[in-house]
């Protein structure tokens, strides 16, 4: 990694995109990935006039929908496996339901008595990430069977659009990939085949800035979370894998009101069941650098913070 990719906290009231562009790229053209927007994905007038710069967009949404009707074979590949998926993970929530169940109630003997259930208590918690490896495995084995669209970007109608993606990266210094839907976002990005030329951009020595969506959408698996979500039961929940630049990372955009980050048996089952990833929250005011000599932490204070596996918040510098 010869660039940087700067993860952003939510642009909210504190957008802090403008400051970290000037400072990191502040010459050449800006591309824009926008496609977790969706209806709005073209609509960057406000982008614009906050940047200043000549911004160039990578409709991957807008594109994804003309291709339904010009190549009615792929798209529908394409449906099919994601109604696969979709059925598949009716069965991860109820293996994951029963397993975090079955950890939380162990805990609760762990703590009265530590010495005859720890090993037990141990043992509750890999089987919680054994249920989390076998959903990414069988998403892999479930891509696996649609060998077909296994390099969607490469089919005849596709290949001209990853060509012109190519072409904005290679004219542009930097790269917005914005925040929006997770799942479409993510699902777009590997559609046109941009993992591969993601990392590419990063090793010519360019910039991506990103946050929320955008930030989750470049680990390697990409995690749902909410406690006490408005729609019902709240569960964490492994999506997908992502992009895999930024490995065994999991970003937490506006955890403090997604996440009961004041109950620190929560924070620990969460931090223990992603471990060794570090689970990093990002609140407005974070920028974190990724670079190949480490990650710098340029958040305003307290924006930004690792929650440990001791149950507890921990500031960056003292991962």
């Amino acid at each position: 990694m010869n660039g940087s990719i700067h993860v952003l906290g939510p642009q909210g009231t504190d957008k802090n995109l403008n400051h970290a562009i000037n400072m990191f790229c502040p010459q050449g053209d800006i591309a824009v990935i926008s496609a977790g927007w969706r209806y709005e994905e073209c609509e960057l007038q406000s982008l614009q006039k906050q940047l200043g710069r000549r911004l160039h967009h990578i409709p991957l949404y807008e594109w994804f929908d003309a291709l339904g009707s010009v190549e009615p074979e792929l798209s529908g590949l394409h449906r099919m496996r994601q109604r696969r998926i979709l059925d598949y993970k009716k069965v991860y929530r109820i293996n994951l339901d029963a397993a975090l169940d079955s950890w939380i109630a162990i805990q609760h003997l762990y703590r009265k008595d530590p010495q005859t259930y720890a090993k037990d208590e141990r043992a509750a918690c890999r089987q919680v990430q054994a249920v989390d490896q076998a959903c990414l495995n069988r998403l892999r084995d479930i891509k696996e069977d649609f060998s077909a669209i296994e390099t969607p970007w490469l089919h005849d109608s596709a290949l001209p659009l990853h060509e012109q993606i190519i072409t904005v990266l290679e004219r542009s210094a930097g790269l917005i990939i914005t925040g929006g839907h997770v799942a479409i976002l993510r699902n777009r990005l590997a559609f046109f085949g941009l993992e591969e030329l993601l990392t590419h951009f990063v090793l010519e020595g360019k910039q991506i800035f990103t946050w929320s969506a955008g930030a989750m959408c470049l680990t390697d698996r990409i995690v749902l979370f909410h406690d006490d979500p408005p729609w019902g039961k709240g569960r964490t929940e492994i999506l997908d894998t992502g992009m895999g630049l930024l490995p065994k990372t999991v970003f937490l955009p506006n955890a403090t009101t997604r996440l009961n980050l004041q109950d620190a048996n929560r924070i620990e089952r969460f931090a223990r069941r992603f471990h060794p990833s570090l689970s990093i929250c990002l609140e407005e005011g974070s920028h974190l650098i990724f670079t190949d000599r480490g990650v710098f932490d340029r958040s305003a204070k307290r924006s930004s913070f690792q929650l440990s596996t001791e149950g507890t918040k921990l500031a960056l510098e003292s991962v």
